[in-house]
Formats: C-alpha cells, structure tokens, sequence
C-alpha cells in the first residue's frame, strides 16, 4: 500500500467524465494537491462506489482546503484507492520500520501459558485414545461371541479385561498393566484364547 497526503482543491461528485480513447461516463471528479504543490485530478468511475462505499462517503464529506490522506494499491498499471481519510494520517508503516533499529534474530521462548502439549501429555493422551478405542472393540468382539457371558456376575468386568488385553496388544506389551479381573493361573496372555 502506498499513501498519498494532499489538499482538496475541488470535488464533483456528479461529474461527466471524458475517457482518453474517447467517450464519456458517469462518476466524481476529484482535484487536489500534493506534497509537492503540484495538482492533480483523479476521476473514479461510479461502479468503484459499489465495491467501496465508504469511498465514496469520504468524497461526499471533503471540502475545498481540506487535508486528506488516500491508502492506494497498485493494479497492473493502475493506482487503486482503497481507503481515503479526512486529514494528515502518518503513514504507521513507514515510521515503525524507520524507527526501528533491526533486531536481532531471538532465541525461542516458550510463553508462560503456552497451552500446546509436551512430550509426556501427548503420550499420555495416545493411551487414553488407544485404551477407549480398545474398549469399543472389546465390547464388539464379547457381543459377538456366544455364551461370552454366562457363568460370570461381572460382565463389565470381563469386557474391561478383554480391552486391556487389546490394549496391551496395540500399544507393544505382552501383558495388561492394569487387569480388572485376575487371570487364572492356567491360562496365558499369548495363547489368544479370552
């Protein structure tokens, strides 16, 4: 974005303004100073105002003698005006980087309240994901299996053991950590039998 500071010299807001290749078409006419004393026009087609109201509103308010700054971007070889502000605004932009003295490249500081996860919360969490996923396909695989359940008072029990066991599997160990119902001394964890 570039800035232009300047003085209204005259604004018609219901001009008929001539092409250069000939023809003529609606919109405002807009004259005024520079920096440099030299003056300018600039005529804005009235389709501009359908895109940038606010635009045209900042025209409608100007008055001969008054202080404007216009914020243009450039387009092929044309200067858009994409804001225009009644007074002298500084251009922030070209003053934070002329006052500023370069900085040096600074090291990484995490901030007080940084709310990402470390290393061993996000561990953490994978067990918790691992462990309902295994609780999920636990209770699919008992429902599946006939007579699962008979001779048992704790069928929560059973399946929370069969999940631990999945657990186990997935997360590389070759017993559950934590069993809710103790196995009996015959049967093994690798033999595969439930």
């Amino acid at each position: 974005m570039k800035q232009l500071v300047g003085t209204v010299v005259a604004v018609d807001m219901e001009a008929t303004i001539t092409k250069k290749g000939g023809g003529t078409y609606e919109g405002v006419e807009f004259v005024f100073k520079d920096e440099e004393g030299k003056t300018q026009t600039k005529a804005f087609h009235n389709n501009t105002f359908k895109f940038n109201p606010a635009l045209k509103n900042t025209l409608a308010d100007l008055n001969k003698g008054d202080k404007f700054t216009a914020e243009m971007e450039k387009d092929g070889d044309f200067w858009n005006w994409k804001k225009l502000s009644k007074g002298a605004v500084e251009d922030t932009e070209t003053k934070q980087t002329s006052s500023q003295a370069p900085a040096a490249k600074q090291s990484y500081q995490p901030r007080p309240n940084d709310t990402y996860e470390n290393k061993e919360e996000r561990a953490a969490r994978q067990v918790l994901i691992v462990r309902q996923s295994s609780i999920s396909s636990a209770i699919a695989f008992c429902a599946q299996q006939k007579d699962f359940f008979k001779g048992t008072d704790d069928a929560v029990g059973e399946v929370l053991n069969v999940a631990a066991r999945f657990e186990a599997w997935v997360l590389g160990q070759t017993k559950p950590k934590n069993p809710v119902v103790q196995e009996s001394e015959d049967s093994t964890f690798e033999d595969g039998v439930v």
